[in-house]
């Protein structure tokens, strides 16, 4: 069943409708501009539902708030009970701290340190297991009491994107790859070499010209050849975009993140090309 229009997606497998979600697995993605719900079935190996809403949000979290009851509210997916929910809070406000360093009675200073003192915000850490470091981020205080599913997993985006990206690290038979992970109005970018994490940090832009700036700023400073190193590209860009042409012009070796077996498997995903939600697809397999 497809429901399409030009802020809103709902898609469902037809198997979604004739076995409880009792045993399915659910990924809730939240942006300042989008809503989304993903449902995974373990048993068939594959993605069955899907639901997105573009929304307009700036500064007021109770307007958010509200946003998200109406999303939760008009959508059946938020009607059923998961066997596991994940909810994926996207946002630049985060810092890696390595293992050695890091002691969580002080996760607030290290936030502080890099993001400065938290806005009507709580702070949080995962534990990445690829990396020997801890994410630590911050998350809008009331979040959760706004979330309908009860239980649920809180995560930061920057952790599945970084756990995913070192996992294909390791079984990659490059030496180098560069991944960004396009966001609206930032991007994540991140460096791995030979299985192992050599940068990641978060930019903002605004234009075109903001964005290949950073990238080239970073190929400068890691000493990365734009003709040899290769760039994994997932999330908001698409290959006529402005973005892509820039990115293209500059670094030879770009390629779109390749979907796994559970995005093949799942056809309700066919018409969504696999990079712009390869995130949330990953939230689903990353043992965070």
């Amino acid at each position: 069943m497809d429901n399409d229009s030009g802020t809103s997606v709902f898609k469902t497998d037809a198997c979604f409708d004739t076995a409880p979600a009792s045993g399915y697995h659910m990924i809730a993605g939240l942006n300042s501009h989008k809503l989304q719900m993903l449902v995974f079935d373990p048993e068939k190996n594959k993605f069955i539902a899907f639901a997105q809403k573009s929304i307009h949000f700036k500064s007021n979290y109770q307007d958010y708030y509200k946003l998200l009851h109406l999303f939760f509210e008009e959508n059946s997916l938020a009607q059923h009970t998961y066997k596991d929910v994940v909810v994926l809070w996207e946002s630049q406000r985060s810092t890696l701290v390595p293992d050695a360093l890091f002691d969580p009675t002080g996760q607030e200073l290290y936030f502080q340190f890099n993001q400065g003192t938290p806005a009507d915000e709580k702070v949080y850490s995962d534990k990445l297991k690829t990396t020997e470091a801890f994410n630590v981020y911050a998350i809008p205080c009331d979040l959760g009491k706004n979330i309908s599913f009860k239980p649920f997993r809180m995560r930061h985006h920057a952790s599945v994107f970084i756990e995913s990206l070192m996992i294909y690290s390791k079984h990659s038979l490059l030496p180098k790859q560069v991944f960004i992970n396009v966001h609206h109005g930032f991007f994540d970018m991140a460096v791995a070499e030979k299985g192992r994490l050599v940068f990641y940090n978060t930019f903002g832009y605004k234009t075109a010209g903001d964005f290949i700036y950073f990238v080239l700023f970073v190929f400068g400073q890691l000493k990365l050849s734009p003709e040899v190193d290769r760039v994994i590209l997932s999330g908001e860009i698409v290959k006529n975009s402005s973005l892509y042409e820039v990115l293209y012009k500059y670094v030879r070796k770009v390629d779109f993140a390749a979907p796994g077996v559970q995005y093949a498997n799942s056809h309700i995903l066919n018409d969504i090309p696999a990079h712009t939600i390869h995130n949330l697809v990953n939230a689903v397999l990353c043992e965070l």
